[in-house]
């Protein structure tokens, strides 16, 4: 199982266009950018869940030298950073919007991750 995504980390601000693969013992995440591998064991994920109404998968993580959490986006995420109140405002209402429209395409995929995963978790 491969999907083309954007990760974000814990704690960053930053989304990473990526490359994810199921492996049979781990999730191996690609920076296309950077070119780098990171290998992640399914025995450290301690949940994986679809975020409700948005096209994002999140994988929570336990483990020395892994971050607490995932955020996997199937879609390209949007902007996050707005400057002052009303053009805050006015983002979120637009990245709603688009995260529901992007939700509609990618749910299925976004299933049968958290399937798969919970999956080879329980193997």
């Amino acid at each position: 199982m491969r999907a083309h995504v954007w990760v974000v980390r814990a704690g960053s601000r930053r989304e990473v266009e990526s490359t994810i693969a199921l492996e049979e013992s781990h999730l191996v995440v690609t920076a296309e950018d950077e070119g780098t591998t990171e290998r992640i064991p399914l025995k450290r994920m301690t949940r994986a869940r679809r975020v409700f109404g948005s096209p994002v998968l999140v994988i929570d993580l336990a483990g020395e030298g892994l971050p607490s959490r995932l955020i996997v986006y199937f879609a390209p995420p949007p902007p996050l950073d707005a400057e002052g109140f009303r053009a805050r405002r006015k983002e979120r209402r637009r990245n709603a919007t688009y995260l529901g429209a992007a939700s509609e395409e990618t749910l299925a995929e976004i299933k049968a991750w958290v399937r798969a995963i919970r999956a080879a978790r329980t193997d």
